[in-house]
């Protein structure tokens, strides 16, 4: 009998052993056997597990921000609980917070680059977001020339110039000889008046895994697009004359290479659209998508005044300088 007691006693033993084993693997506990979930809200920063209700250091913390929770963390202790959507289900569970983040950008930049999806940002935190937030644009709106302006509004960068310029479209090898006064009475005649500067769209900073995910994905789709014409047999059918000014041009001229080439058009344009744009620049928080320039002088457009092309390019080698894509992912 007594050695049954003590097998019992002991496989007892080993059983809770194994419990507390499982507790403290990563992964091991989990809401409803999924992996370890992570999510982020807004909320109070409290001052201990006991929460506001039974605590008056909690209950007197007023500063909210957000937070990186682990729901059902491993381990057994007293915690607080909050409502969350598993599967499509409202569900009341336990938390650990294990992070607090400085700001916004901070915690946008987290979750995209850890793959957090389960966030919630708050609609006055995202019209506040203010450039200061990231190292890099504060150091690019600290150097911009005189008279130019950067801000944020919503997901969009604006980087302007405060006084207007006029662009005057033309292929500058037809423009006739003239004098600095008369080009500069032509251009205000002719041309229209605009901002000068640059619109970028805004999204947490990608994360190196992204980057490397993406580039290779659109790298096949290139190749797929550049075998293409070989795919339908239509190499045959380039046309020279047509395709001096861009891209390769094909014309079938009986019924069936029509067919062939409007099948390669098809799936050349299927493939065209699934390619991602990436950043063309990235600061510490955020990646940036340029969605419009202007102001530019080139063999196309003429600018006055002159000096607004000048101020361009050097915001532009600002751009180079604090935020070239790759110089930072190691931030």
């Amino acid at each position: 009998m007594r050695s049954i007691r003590r097998a019992a006693f002991f496989g007892g033993a080993a059983l809770i052993m194994v419990i507390m084993l499982l507790h403290s693997l990563p992964g091991a506990w989990s809401v409803e056997g999924s992996e370890r979930r992570f999510i982020i809200r807004k909320s109070a920063v409290a001052h201990c597990k006991r929460g506001p209700a039974r605590c008056a250091k909690c209950a007197a913390a007023q500063e909210r921000r957000y937070c990186l929770l682990e729901l059902l963390p491993p381990g057994e202790a007293q915690r607080r609980v909050i409502e969350v959507v598993i599967d499509g289900k409202k569900q009341f569970c336990e938390y650990e917070t294990t992070r607090i983040f400085s700001s916004l950008p901070e915690a946008q930049a987290y979750a995209a680059q850890h793959g957090i999806t389960d966030v919630k940002w708050e609609d006055e935190d995202l019209v506040s977001v203010k450039h200061q937030d990231d190292p890099c644009l504060s150091a690019i709106a600290a150097a911009l020339p005189a008279g130019w302006k950067l801000w944020i509004d919503e997901d969009r960068l604006m980087v302007e110039r405060s006084d207007p310029v006029w662009v005057l479209a033309g292929n500058r090898i037809n423009a006739p000889a003239e004098k600095p006064e008369e080009r500069e009475a032509r251009i205000r005649k002719y041309g229209k008046k605009a901002l000068c500067g640059f619109i970028f769209r805004l999204e947490p900073r990608w994360s190196a895994e992204k980057l490397k995910s993406i580039t290779a994905q659109n790298d096949k789709i290139k190749e797929a697009l550049k075998a293409l014409p070989e795919k339908y047999g239509i190499i045959k059918l380039y046309d020279a004359a047509l395709s001096r000014k861009g891209e390769p041009v094909y014309a079938g001229k009986t019924e069936e290479e029509k067919k062939l080439v409007a099948s390669f058009i098809k799936e050349q344009s299927t493939l065209s659209a699934a390619q991602q744009k990436l950043p063309d620049y990235e600061t510490r928080w955020y990646s940036l998508f340029l969605e419009s320039e202007e102001g530019q002088d080139d063999g196309f457009h003429q600018v006055f005044p002159g000096a607004a092309p000048v101020e361009l390019g050097k915001v532009q080698e600002l751009f180079i300088k604090h935020a070239e894509r790759g110089a930072r992912q190691g931030e």
